[in-house]
């Protein structure tokens, strides 16, 4: 698995993703904001993550839905809905039905979240859906105000700036199997596992480079580890 996106979790302020404008009513608001990030590797998107939490302590929290857009602002998946309850800021998964969206390496996205306010003002509260904003002098997330029509999501969207501040919004995705990223030990080098040798030896591998490789350590099952040593 990988990410792109804003994986920090902020919790000292938050961004109004939905609410209403005034005490009583007034005018409703559902907006979409996110992150715009690429990918470092070809893959499939497996769901979405934000940090958000329920601004107004209304009964049985509010929905929100998130979505990837293409960078030309096209409509590419969304993922299923999640309710917001929870008065402190949590990490919510948002997951993708199959087919998946299949994701190109260094095109950007737009990861977005989508947040209802309800269609009645409940009493409780202006503010409904938050997600985690960051301090000044981040790059600045991106935003559609006012789409007022929660779970249809435009197609295209109209994306605007919104500058010094990131949201703590990423987007979580499979690379294809042949860009798998190699797992390496705390030193960089690549780590390699073997799982039975019946004697301690030296190895020489050459690939890109010539590797030294000494089998020494053994797991709790017996299993031995490949170790490079130079």
């Amino acid at each position: 698995m990988a990410t792109f996106g804003d994986t920090n979790e902020y919790t000292a302020a938050q961004v109004v993703v939905s609410r209403w404008t005034v005490a009583g009513g007034g005018t409703k608001y559902e907006h979409i904001i996110g992150e715009y990030a690429s990918p470092t590797f070809n893959g499939t998107a497996d769901s979405i993550t934000a940090f958000v939490k329920d601004l107004s302590g209304a009964e049985g929290g509010e929905e929100a839905t998130c979505a990837l857009y293409n960078s030309d602002s096209t409509l590419l998946a969304v993922t299923d809905e999640q309710i917001v309850e929870s008065v402190t800021a949590t990490a919510i998964t948002f997951n993708f039905s199959k087919p998946k969206p299949q994701l190109t390496a260094g095109s950007y996205y737009y990861i977005v979240i989508y947040g209802d306010a309800p269609n009645v003002y409940p009493g409780k509260g202006i503010a409904y859906v938050g997600i985690g904003k960051g301090a000044a002098g981040g790059a600045g997330y991106k935003t559609q105000l006012s789409v007022n029509n929660y779970s249809t999501f435009p197609d295209p969207a109209t994306f605007s700036d919104v500058a010094n501040y990131d949201v703590s919004i990423y987007c979580t995705y499979t690379p294809s199997a042949e860009e798998e990223p190699i797992n390496t030990d705390s030193s960089g080098k690549i780590a390699l596992r073997i799982a039975s040798l019946l004697d301690e030896d030296v190895y020489t591998v050459s690939k890109t480079a010539i590797s030294t490789i000494h089998y020494s350590d053994t797991d709790s099952t017996g299993k031995i580890y490949a170790r490079t040593i130079a």
